[in-house]
């Protein structure tokens, strides 16, 4: 007699079956194509089980990575003669020691408890919330398993909860089997069966799918939103031909610089566009790279260009290799370059060979000082537009904001309130930051707020660690969770870190270092989804920049100033990974 025969009668119907057609919601797992990956090589242990799963009888319905509202369940399993069936998975080299159940790594050897049973009756009763209220449905017979797929079933006989719930290795592969144990308790029944198999294959694309689309949506909303927004401040700016634009970070100040220059330049106006930071420069250069008329230079680069158009420019080197090795870089970028380029700007105006701009538009003003903004005006015809866009508030280099000394008398003063970067709860975040760095400054603020048509967005998440190395691992969590899950790309994702750029830079034995890995993926200037390189950067090297997800990697002490500069960057997800005091 075959072995099966032993076995219940369902499960003789699944051996006699030919084809296997289990029904997947979602039918294929996610971006697994794309990616290269490989069931068979044991690439990931939920693949390895999803493989497994579709090759069950097409009674079956097998629900991938269902998300809750705090939780995810890996696999939900529905039969008609079963019990709902919740399954966990677990990678890793599985430990039984006194009842209590550890996970080991491979390479290390070191154990981490884990406690599958107190997870999947959490995400029981937080599912079963969910269906009797959409459903109706108060009574759903229920039962679970948790497998390890990277594991051989150990000698010793299991205790506790586990004993006979756990599935090893090469066991799921007879998955019909495994789960025929689970006829002891009552079936769903035809009707319940029917019901959530309905609900769960209407449900999941705003269910599981919901967050994974999410994000991406939401930037492609905000944009496109925030867009018609400055269209409409648009024509109160261009009745002024002198103008200082205020607004807290995230009010579209940038976005409003970029299209006013736009604008200007399709009128064959020669526009000037400046700021401090070389990430931003680049960032701007990157947008104006097709558009002609319009020059993007930061502050000291623009210095160089025109110290370069005189004779000064045979003692520029020399003089900021001399100053530098006296460590006086800071009275070279202060003040000699500054002082030095308006000396080339007076003997080009002489010579009258100054090509001078119809346009000055300066991005962050807070971040230059008078002086040079000063100098900057000089580049500019004399009915010329000049427009300053600032925030005092990100003012990380504790110099005074840039006043309106640059501009003539009676120049207007636009202020932004409202927040056009971020989703609503991000914004709701930020504000608290954003509130305590104006009380730091003495100031009172209103809190921000984004328009009413913009996604509520998922609420910010921290992680807490004790170790720059706990930060690390969690790190490696979370982009898996990003990338892996999620299916978001690297390029959609920027980490930033509250330290120096010459730490990052560092080729030392730093966890957190340009070139160090987190899991697969390694940490790089720029991001390169091909080569799995992601943005490390530092949170005062990215004001006036922005991204889909933003990864704020908190190694000491935030100061309020900071944190709302560096949460205000993410359009769509924040997380915050800190070590606690």
């Amino acid at each position: 007699m075959p072995f099966f025969c032993l076995f219940p009668p369902f499960v003789q119907e699944f051996a006699d079956t030919l084809t296997y057609m289990a029904m997947m919601i979602p039918p294929e797992f996610p971006n697994s194509q794309s990616r290269g990956i490989d069931a068979k090589a044991g690439d990931l242990a939920e693949l390895q089980v999803f493989e497994a799963l579709k090759k069950l009888d097409n009674q079956f319905v097998c629900i991938h990575g269902y998300r809750l509202k705090t939780r995810e369940v890996d696999f939900l399993v529905l039969h008609p003669k079963l019990p709902m069936i919740f399954i966990e998975i677990k990678g890793g080299l599985f430990i039984q020691q006194n009842n209590s159940y550890f996970s080991q790594n491979r390479k290390t050897g070191e154990l981490h408890p884990i406690s599958p049973i107190e997870q999947l009756f959490k995400a029981k009763e937080e599912l079963f919330a969910e269906l009797s209220q959409a459903l109706r449905i108060h009574q759903i017979s229920w039962s679970f398993k948790v497998i390890f797929p990277s594991c051989v079933r150990p000698s010793e006989t299991l205790t506790g909860q586990l004993s006979d719930k756990a599935i090893f290795g090469a066991e799921i592969h007879a998955l019909a089997f495994q789960f025929s144990s689970l006829m002891q308790f009552p079936p769903l029944g035809d009707e319940a069966y029917l019901s959530l198999k309905n609900y769960f294959n209407r449900s999941i694309k705003s269910t599981a799918y919901e967050l994974i689309e999410s994000a991406l949506k939401s930037e492609e909303r905000i944009n496109s939103t925030g867009r018609e927004l400055v269209e409409d401040r648009l024509g109160s700016i261009l009745e002024n031909q002198r103008f200082v634009v205020r607004g807290p970070a995230g009010s579209g100040k940038t976005l409003l610089l970029t299209t006013l220059a736009e604008r200007l330049a399709s009128e064959n106006k020669k526009v000037l566009v400046t700021c401090y930071n070389e990430l931003l420069e680049k960032h701007l250069g990157e947008i104006f790279k097709d558009t002609p008329n319009i020059k993007v230079r930061n502050f000291h680069n623009l210095c160089r260009e025109y110290v370069k158009k005189s004779p000064i420019d045979l003692e520029m080197g020399k003089t900021e290799t001399r100053m530098l090795a006296d460590k006086k870089a800071s009275e070279f970028y202060a003040d000699w370059l500054p002082n030095k380029m308006l000396e080339s700007i007076e003997n080009l105006k002489s010579c009258n060979q100054l090509e001078a701009f119809d346009a000055l538009l300066v991005d962050e003003a807070q971040d230059l000082k008078d002086y040079w903004l000063l100098c900057v005006k000089e580049l500019v015809n004399e009915n010329g537009r000049i427009g300053i866009f600032t925030d005092p508030l990100q003012d990380l280099t504790k110099e005074r904001e840039a006043k309106e000394a640059l501009l003539d008398a009676g120049s207007a003063i636009i202020k932004l309130r409202t927040n056009l970067r971020n989703t609503k709860n991000i914004c709701r975040f930020a504000s608290q930051s954003y509130e305590k760095a104006a009380l730091d400054l003495q100031q009172k603020v209103e809190p921000l707020k984004s328009p009413e048509l913009y996604p509520e967005g998922l609420t910010p998440t921290i992680h807490l660690s004790s170790s720059e190395k706990g930060i690390k691992e969690q790190l490696a969590k979370v982009l898996h969770d990003l990338v892996i899950e999620d299916q978001i790309p690297l390029s959609k994702i920027t980490i930033l870190i509250n330290r120096s750029l010459e730490k990052i830079l560092e080729k030392s034995d730093a966890l957190l270092c340009r070139g160090a890995l987190v899991g697969p993926y390694r940490l790089s200037e720029e991001a390169n989804d091909a080569k799995k390189h992601i943005q490390l950067e530092t949170s005062r090297r990215f004001k006036g920049r922005e991204n889909v997800v933003i990864i704020s990697l908190e190694l000491d002490k935030m100061e309020n100033r900071l944190s709302y500069v560096t949460y205000s960057r993410a359009l769509a997800r924040l997380y915050i990974l800190r070590i606690s005091n």
